[in-house]
């Protein structure tokens, strides 16, 4: 019975274990089961992060929190910020897919779509051959400057400059040299400027004492690789080449030997120059390189080489807007006039748009227009387009380029001769034009479906060039629908001309009384002007068209309330240039002279002299300038009784006397 008994007592023993052991071992499973649970969760929530996670669509850019050009790489950083194709890694891998299968016809199309380089884009420097020239003695002359230049003791640059003793004319990429000799005249020297490119106007000037030319122009480009490259770039391999302009100094006392004493050249593209006092002042462009990595400074900082080192554009001399469009700038940089020593510059980001900018210089300071539309947003599919512009000053009065300050003004500034500064006060009209828009996002793209509410009109604004208040406007003078065609400044008066179509009004503004602005107009006349002169004794010169084809040039003048028309000239079955360097205007004597190509005319261009005299506007001669199709190169200067005309491989005279 004991031994039963014990026997009993160890199975229950045994049990008791049994039964603990298989309670520990369920546990043990259960962890394990909830171990695996949790290692599944978290693996579907960490490929869940991975793949749903959203991209970030923001830019990171503060590790360049330390250097001087942070505002700069900010504002670039947001602009060049690409934001991800895909949302997130699903999207990655699914697109990854797709684009893997359309892969093959992608490349197709990649093939059919490639663009060959365009013939005769390129030409040798080596091709230019200079022509024999004539042995002149050299002598020291002086200078006469024959650009009528909008400001006074303000140089503009232009095709042609002059001596008293010979004539320099940029013929394409040849300087011909004529002598001043009446109907003896004759070339006697040329110079082939190397690299020369044609995109953009060149400019050249003639020092005081008529023994230097100074020429500017942007370099030869090679259409290569889908890029414009300079000869220069290309031979070095640049992958992304950078683009660059000349300047240029030339020793003309003997026009036979012309040669080139100073050069320097400077990355950007030119746009416009001026020259005051001994100083050279030079307007260009320069596009960043579009990079997400701003270690090398190089590549979205303006610069220059002096003796072979980079000199940047340093940051407090750069100008950054609030807001940013473009990786581009308006450099303005400051040379010695006779020695080329580059001495300070100054930059403006994101002010060059294209071609909507404009450039004033007064005695003392740059005003560069930047036009743009400043959009308004009413709603998610509503929005108001305004015309704005921002007017920059900068300042070089103290030697140094310093940027005053900024106006914004509603309206686009057409031209540097809808500028203009007297008395401390900027006057400018604009041209007004708000659009109200409704569109909608559609797979193709951004659709506008209806325009309403078009404002079009004109205004003028005086502004104290200081404090850059507007301290005087006239709002929406014009009749609705037109807008600036031309204008210009005389002291207290301005005259502008507005149009629609082929209609205009001519006003003149009494600006002698900014508290109390008064103007009085044409009403309306056939055509418009595209150029407005103050001409001798008063009077007005409009120089534009009548209709499609038919030039007009016509002489204004105020009688009581009213402007009227003096007299005009039409001409027919035509075509004038629309550049005011191109005309010559003589207000002492009352000559116009201008090129014109008539339609039809195969022997070229015609050129032909006005003269204003007696209330009366006619045409006085006519020269042909055969094989010259180009009226805006046509240059022409009277002086001691002859007419000097400079055209394509020619300088045609035509002496005073013979005129009708």
């Amino acid at each position: 019975m004991k031994k039963e008994n014990l026997l009993l007592s160890m199975n229950l023993i045994e049990d008791k274990y049994i039964e603990e052991a298989k309670v520990a071992s369920v546990k043990k499973k259960r962890i394990k089961r909830l171990l695996i649970l949790v290692a599944s969760m978290a693996l579907v929530f960490a490929l869940g992060l991975f793949l749903f996670l959203p991209f970030s669509n923001t830019p990171d850019f503060s590790e360049y929190s330390d250097s001087e050009y942070y505002d700069v790489i900010k504002k670039m950083s947001i602009v060049n910020y690409e934001k991800p194709k895909y949302n997130n890694n699903f999207e990655v891998l699914v697109g990854g897919f797709r684009d893997f299968f359309l892969s093959e016809k992608k490349e197709s199309m990649n093939q059919d779509s490639e663009v060959g380089a365009p013939d005769g884009t390129y030409v040798s420097a080596d091709e230019i051959v200079e022509m024999p020239s004539a042995d002149v003695k050299e002598e020291d002359y002086f200078y006469d400057d024959v650009t009528d230049n909008q400001v006074k003791g303000v140089t503009e640059g232009d095709l042609f400059k002059r001596n008293d003793k010979y004539i320099f004319y940029l013929d394409g990429r040849v300087i011909r040299a004529y002598s001043i000799n009446g109907l003896e005249s004759s070339e006697v020297g040329s110079y082939a400027l190397k690299n020369y490119g044609y995109a953009g106007t060149p400019a050249m000037y003639i020092s005081s004492d008529g023994l230097t030319l100074t020429l500017v122009f942007n370099q030869w480009y090679v259409y290569r690789d889908n890029f414009y490259v300079s000869e220069k770039d290309y031979v070095q391999g640049s992958s992304q080449p950078e683009n660059g302009f000349s300047v240029i100094t030339l020793d003309v006392s003997d026009p036979s030997n012309m040669v080139q004493k100073n050069r320097v050249d400077i990355y950007g593209s030119f746009i416009e120059s001026r020259v005051v006092g001994n100083e050279l002042y030079l307007v260009s462009n320069f596009y960043a390189k579009k990079t997400d990595d701003y270690h090398n400074e190089e590549d979205f900082i303006p610069h220059y080489k002096v003796d072979g080192e980079t000199v940047l554009v340093p940051a407090d001399n750069i100008y950054v807007p609030e807001t940013i469009k473009k990786n581009s700038y308006i450099v303005l940089t400051k040379l010695d006039f006779s020695t080329l020593e580059i001495e300070s510059s100054y930059a403006l980001l994101s002010f060059f748009t294209g071609p909507d900018y404009v450039i004033y210089a007064s005695k003392d300071s740059f005003y560069i227009a930047r036009n743009y539309y400043d959009v308004i947003q009413k709603s998610e599919c509503e929005e108001t387009q305004k015309a704005t512009t921002e007017i920059c000053r900068i300042d070089y009065s103290s030697g140094e380029l310093k940027r005053v300050g900024s106006v914004f003004l509603e309206g686009h500034v057409n031209d540097q001769y809808s500028l203009d500064v007297y008395d401390g006060v900027l006057r400018v009209f604009t041209s007004i034009g708000n659009v109200d828009s409704k569109f909608e996002d559609t797979e193709y793209g951004h659709h506008v479906y209806d325009i309403s509410n078009n404002v079009v009109n004109a205004s003028l604004y005086c502004v104290d060039i200081n404090t850059f208040e507007v301290i005087a406007s006239v709002d929406k003078f014009a009749p609705d629908g037109e807008n600036v065609k031309s204008a210009r400044f005389d002291k207290d008066i301005a005259y502008v001309c507005t149009s629609v179509q082929l209609t205009d009004p001519v006003f003149m503004f009494d600006l002698s009384d900014l508290g109390n602005i008064t103007y009085k107009d044409t009403g309306t006349i056939e055509g418009f002007s595209s150029s407005l002169v103050d001409f001798a004794d008063g009077y007005l010169l409009g120089i534009g068209i009548k209709d499609w084809g038919n030039p007009k040039i016509e002489i204004y003048k105020e009688d009581g309330d009213k402007v009227v028309s003096v007299s005009a000239v039409e001409l027919t079955n035509s075509d004038i240039s629309g550049v005011y360097k191109s005309y010559y205007i003589d207000r002492q004597r009352g000559y116009i002279g201008l090129g014109v190509y008539k339609y039809g005319n195969d022997e070229g261009c015609v050129y032909i002299i006005l003269k204003f005299e007696n209330d009366k506007l006619r045409v006085v001669g006519e020269s042909v300038l055969e094989n010259h199709r180009n009226t805006s190169t046509i240059r022409g200067t009277l002086i001691d009784g002859f007419f000097y005309i400079l055209s394509e491989e020619n300088m045609t005279v035509i002496s005073e006397d013979s005129l009708a």
